[in-house]
Order: C-alpha cells, then structure tokens, then sequence
C-alpha cells in the first residue's frame, strides 16, 4: 500500500541520516514526491550511494586526523608547528585545526601539550625539568599549559605574535651557547 511504503520510506531515512551523523549532507534527497516501488527503488539507490560517497570522505577525514597524530609523535621532542604539520598531511593549517578539534574533541594545541607531556613522563621528567624552545605563539602556549620553562625564538614570521608567557625571549639560538 502507499501509506507502508510512506512509512518504510521515511524510516529507512531516519537510519541512513544517523548513520551518517551529518544529516544536511544528505538533505537534497530527503523524501517528497510520489512513493510508487519503481521510484522508492530508484531513490533507495541514490540514498545508498551518497551516504557511502560521504561516508568515505569522513573516513579520509579520519585518516588525515591519524596522520596528523602520527607526524605529532615522531616530532615529539622537536618544536612542533601548525603548519609543517599540516605540509606533511597535505591540507590547509587552518581546517586542519578545525577538524582536529572536531574529530578528536580538543584543539591541536592542546593535543600537542598531551603529547608533550606524556613524552616527559616517559623520560622520567617532570614538566618543569624540561625546557622548551618555541618559536611560535602556539608552541609557546602549549609549553607553558604543560608546565615547562619556555624559551621563546621569534622568527621574521612571528616576531609580532605574544610571547607574554615564555620564560626568556631570545633573538637566536646562538644566544643559548
């Protein structure tokens, strides 16, 4: 009857909208129009492939987000950068950023701080007996939320970002020697 296949319709999008968990990604095939079997097959089939096409580029997305961890572990003991990080998965810094916090529930800095921690722990170290050397705001930030001494080196770059939290502000490396 129409009113079962109606019903069938509107419960089969229902599921294939939660499955997706971003239901406005499938808005342009909400159902309307006329429910014969022909057509409800026909839209079926449209549904399906557009949930799958959007479900794989979420899991891209996924896979982008565990290279991003993968290049933050490797370079754990080296002052990490937005944007070396973002060259190295081939995307932009500032999505990269946003879909971090989104798929993984805190921002990049904040992951970086974990990260960061975590590795001083494993060397035995308390925050405060390690010494971080930052040349970005952000670097800067995550050393000092983690607890360590920051040792700022602005570049042409960042010089006019603020450094207000580091320990010492250096022009040069050179200067340490």
């Amino acid at each position: 009857s129409p009113a079962a296949l109606k019903a069938f319709q509107q419960s089969y999008w229902e599921m294939i909208r939660k499955a997706v968990r971003r239901p406005e990604a499938l808005e342009a095939l909400r159902p309307h129009g006329e429910c014969t079997v022909p057509a409800l097959l026909r839209w079926c089939r449209q549904l399906n492939i557009q949930a799958a096409e959007f479900t794989a580029a979420r899991d891209n997305l996924s896979g982008a987000i565990e290279q991003a961890k993968q290049y933050i572990a490797a370079h754990v003991y080296s002052p990490i950068k937005r944007s070396q990080i973002a060259a190295s998965i081939h995307m932009n810094e500032e999505y990269l950023s946003r879909i971090f916090k989104k798929e993984v529930g805190v921002s990049l800095v904040e992951y970086i701080t974990e990260v960061k921690l975590k590795a001083a722990e494993n060397l035995g170290k308390s925050p405060s007996e390690c010494l971080a050397l930052e040349d970005s705001q952000n670097g800067t930030t995550a050393a000092y939320r983690a607890g360590m001494p920051v040792i700022s080196v602005p570049n042409r770059v960042t010089e006019q970002a603020d450094f207000s939290l580091a320990t010492s502000i250096i022009r040069s490396l050179t200067e340490l020697l």
